[in-house]
């Protein structure tokens, strides 16, 4: 009993008030799950998935009952995911207004049917599959182990379905992608399509699978995907499909098109490599990775760039940098012949800025003064993705001059321009992220005045004469530009086209703007007074082009690597628009959605967390039956695991089972505990471990005493930033009792995390407690124990990896405190001491490539040089310990969704005992 009582005390911490805040709206296929202020969004999403849900379900062949779906706000982070698992959808609230996921008329209908699609298509299962999901939980629907081109492929090719403006196969980047490497013979076999390669960072089985799908849908018609997906959800060989493909998913691929995946595969190659593909010559760059929001100022090109660098086993180091680069001292006529080798040596770029986070509304410049923006973590956000906490922009100034910075606005900018007076327009997103307001800041007083309350999303703007060029978003439309006159606030749409289109720069009045026109990403120029349109050069992909002097244009296109700067001629050829309009009775409004009868049910904050409780109480995840031993001992029970749908309770699992022997139930239960955020709690309690170690359990004594062990960890994160520096603060303590040691053990701890562009360390301090008098415990204890984690990028392309323990903890067993150093069987068995673990990582040889069946795919080998010491705070030296070796370890991919490390350490050890280990996934 006193066990339960502090089990029930630390479950429900008492000086907390946080309550059950989710309402939720519904009808017989959907719950949607909102916050305070939400409620017209969740209707709006569940409209959306009942219009649409007919057709997604005739796309896979699946169909489900009530699917729970929650809406975040965690500002301006867009994602959604689908937990298959736990049978949710979570949808992030921000609508994208760049990238590629920024074209689409509505951000519900893409985030939300692309999830839904997740959930349709990964649930299918019949026959001998159907019943073991049936019988023992989610875990065995056969779809969680298909390739992930195939997860995601059909999700990319659903949403881009929904219509011809929207998703991304028919946004520009996917088929520019695609169509790049197909005009290298770049494109992957189905293997290295299934994961993540360095050798392709705009590239994955997101834009692979997309691809051939829908070459499958063209060539063979789409109601063959639910045909397939049939096939593949049918049979106990589905199973197989996760290491040996060709036993079970080859043939369903046969059975379905009459070729096997290879085949089918190397079809599609074939069939993108015909395609026509403009690609341009002339680069400046060439380390490809993510570029973009090219400008001209001051005689340099600007850009924004996100790269990664490749440092060792599983690691890289990354961040956002705002660079510069000088062009070329030459004649148009010398720079267009020379070749790219002596091209790359004319061009160096410069950083200006680095950070760890994105520039999430760009950057602008104003004489001698650069304006950019980052984003940074804030709280009282609603959602419980992230306990609260959401993303913000902030708004810098740099001198350029002096490189002196100020952070000059904080809040939910979705676009900004700086002016000649000092002031700043800015463009703030509504509560729910529909509206724009205008605004015009001055900083020296941080006074706003609102200059106009915009019917969508403003993401650009541009000063043109006394009026304003706008990217602006209305719902249910495509991203368009308008021309705004702020006095009188007359809105005028430039386009009245349905396709995306973003405002590049406006110079004199010529209007340059990207546009995907018929899924191609182009570049475009708009005289302003006579309203001509001319395309900007004859390539396929040009992105944020630059009319510098010289009759030279600078722009951004797709490379196989990523993404580089180029330079042409500036070429302008007379064009028109593509004939479809925007009509006046369409205009924001619902494509069929407004005439569609959905009938829903608004549920009250309590009526609506019974339904999230009934849906905790049903163990999706696992419920196996155990039912073992012999007719003198039996035992029965389950393994149960379920979830709660709006992720207060994440997690929980049980293992109960009654021993027909002892006549006694023995159990072992835990629970993720997080609806009294910002504590997150994990909490165990269990007496099935010493049930099966005790020899006593095995008598025929029925009321013998069941030794019992109970473990809790609460904590709260402090602090979270997305910036160098400090990023994290995690405090919190952990009590476990075990009754079959006699030790009560409190472990209050905390752990900081800081990051730089070449640091990342990791600090974590533990005081272990024990006494006799309280809870009480074996021993009077007051410990310590520290340990630190360290990487640091290192020249060539190599890491250095540091892991340190420092331990003064006296009455601890010597056995609890340290680990071993690599090259020793045992443990460095002292309670008072230091240990440092130190390698050198170098990938060494680039592979990048897999067998389809046995599935198996190797990204780099590494080659990691190591040093470890272990001294105690004695002057016995006999105890002191040190060894020293190599690594060889290779990324191995298993299974199209797990990369491991796995390979081979020599070591040779103070006592000049050499030693062969083979590894597996053992770094830190």
């Amino acid at each position: 009993m006193k066990r339960l009582i502090l089990t029930l005390i630390l479950s429900f911490p008492l000086l907390l008030n946080a309550w059950a805040d989710w309402k939720a709206v519904s009808n017989q296929h959907f719950r949607i799950y909102y916050k305070d202020n939400w409620e017209a969004e969740a209707v709006k999403v569940l409209q959306t998935l009942e219009h649409y849900r007919p057709a997604l379900e005739e796309m896979t062949g699946g169909s489900l009952g009530r699917i729970p779906f929650t809406i975040e706000d965690l500002g301006n982070i867009v994602n959604g995911y689908t937990d298959i698992y736990g049978t949710r959808i979570a949808l992030f609230a921000y609508p994208p207004t760049s990238g590629e996921l920024a074209v689409g008329e509505d951000w519900w209908t893409l985030v939300a049917c692309h999830e839904y699609l997740h959930m349709l298509q990964m649930t299918r299962a019949s026959g001998t599959p159907q019943l073991l999901r049936l019988l023992f939980g989610n875990l065995f629907y056969p779809h969680m182990w298909q390739p992930g081109w195939m997860t995601e492929g059909i999700t990319i090719y659903g949403e881009s379905q929904l219509s011809p403006y929207s998703g991304r196969l028919n946004g520009g980047t996917y088929p520019s992608i695609i169509a790049t490497l197909a005009k290298k013979d770049k494109l992957p076999s189905p293997t290295k399509a299934s994961y993540y390669s360095f050798d392709t960072p705009h590239a994955s089985h997101y834009t692979y699978g997309g691809a051939f799908y829908d070459y499958l849908t063209q060539t063979y018609g789409e109601d063959k995907l639910a045909e397939l997906f049939g096939y593949t959800s049918s049979s106990i060989w589905s199973y197989s499909s996760i290491l040996l493909p060709n036993l079970h998913l080859d043939k369903s691929f046969r059975a379905t098109f009459g070729k096997n995946v290879s085949d089918l595969w190397a079809d599609w190659q074939n069939y993108e490599r015909a395609k026509p593909c403009a690609l341009p010559e002339q680069a400046l760059t060439y380390n490809g990775w993510f570029k973009s929001n090219l400008q001209y100022h001051n005689g340099r090109i600007w850009y924004l760039e996100r790269k990664a660098d490749k440092t060792g086993p599983s690691s890289s180091f990354s961040s956002f940098k705002l660079r510069s680069l000088d062009l070329p001292q030459t004649s148009d006529l010398d720079f267009d012949k020379s070749p790219p080798a002596l091209l790359k040596t004319k061009v160096t770029p410069r950083t200006v800025i680095e950070q760890n986070s994105d520039f999430p509304a760009g950057y602008h410049f104003i004489g001698n003064e650069l304006y950019y923006t980052r984003s940074e973590y804030a709280k009282d956000f609603k959602n419980s993705e992230m306990d609260g906490w959401g993303s913000q922009i902030q708004l810098w100034k740099m001198q350029l001059s002096t490189a002196k910075r100020e952070k000059i606005y904080t809040g939910q900018v979705r676009a900004f321009r700086p002016l000649q007076d000092g002031s700043i327009l800015l463009a703030e997103d509504d509560l729910t992220h529909t509206r724009s307001t205008l605004y015009k800041y001055v900083p020296a007083t941080k006074s706003k005045t609102v200059i106009y309350s915009a019917p969508g999303l403003i993401s650009s703007i541009h000063e043109y004469k006394e009026k304003l060029i706008l990217g602006l978003k209305e719902p249910w439309r495509n991203l368009s530009i308008y021309v705004l006159e702020p006095g009188s606030g007359r809105l005028q749409d430039l386009l009245n086209s349905p396709y995306y289109a973003v405002p590049v720069s406006v110079k004199g009045d010529s209007l340059v703007f990207n546009a995907v026109f018929e899924g191609c990403y182009g570049a475009y120029l708009m005289n302003l007074q006579t309203g001509n349109l001319y395309r900007l050069t004859h390539y396929t992909d040009v992105r944020t082009p630059v009319l510098a002097s010289g009759s030279r244009t600078y722009f951004i296109s797709i490379s196989d690597s990523g993404y580089d700067i180029y330079k042409s001629h500036a070429s302008q050829t007379l064009t028109q628009l593509p004939e479809e309009t925007v009509s006046a009775t369409t205009r924001n409004a619902s494509p069929g959605l407004t005439t569609a009868s959905t009938s829903y049910t608004k549920q009250s904050a309590q009526s609506a967390y019974l339904s999230n409780i009934g849906h905790l109480l049903l163990p999706r995840i696992l419920h196996i039956p155990v039912i073992s031993g012999t007719e003198q001992n039996m035992d029965i029970g389950a393994l149960l695991a379920g979830n709660d749908a709006v992720g207060d309770f994440p997690l929980w699992m049980a293992q109960v089972i009654y021993n027909t022997k002892m006549r006694r139930l023995l159990y072992d239960i835990s629970l993720s505990n997080n609806f009294f955020r910002p504590v997150k709690q994990v909490l165990s309690y269990s007496n099935y471990t010493s049930a099966l170690t005790d020899p006593d359990m095995l008598t025929n004594e029925p009321n013998h005493t069941l030794e019992q062990s109970l473990f809790s960890q609460q904590y709260v994160e402090l602090y979270k930033s997305r910036n160098y520096g400090l990023t994290n603060v995690l405090a919190g303590f952990s009590l476990e009792r075990k009754d079959d040691s006699g030790r009560t053990i409190w472990m209050p701890f905390v752990s900081l995390n800081l990051s730089w562009a070449a640091t990342r360390l990791a600090l974590s301090q533990f005081l272990p407690w024990e006494t006799s008098s309280f809870l009480p415990s074996d021993r009077e204890r007051t410990g310590w124990q520290s340990q630190i984690r360290l990487h640091q990028k290192m020249p060539v392309s190599s890491e250095i990896r540091v892991l340190a323990q420092l331990a003064d903890d006296a009455k601890a067993d010597s056995t609890e405190v340290f680990g071993s150093l690599r090259g020793y069987d045992s443990d460095f068995d002292v309670n008072r001491g230091a240990l440092i673990r130190a390698t050198w990582y170098k990938p060494v040889f680039k592979i990048r490539e897999g067998i389809w069946s046995p599935q198996v795919y190797l990204e780099d080998v590494n080659l990691g040089l190591f040093y470890d010491l272990a001294l105690p705070f004695t002057q016995d030296d006999a105890q002191k310990q040190y060894s020293y070796g190599v690594e060889v370890l290779a990324e191995l991919g298993l299974a199209y969704n797990f990369m491991l490390n796995a390979g081979v350490r020599f070591s040779r050890n103070r006592e000049d005992k050499y030693k062969v280990d083979f590894l597996i996934s053992s770094l830190f």
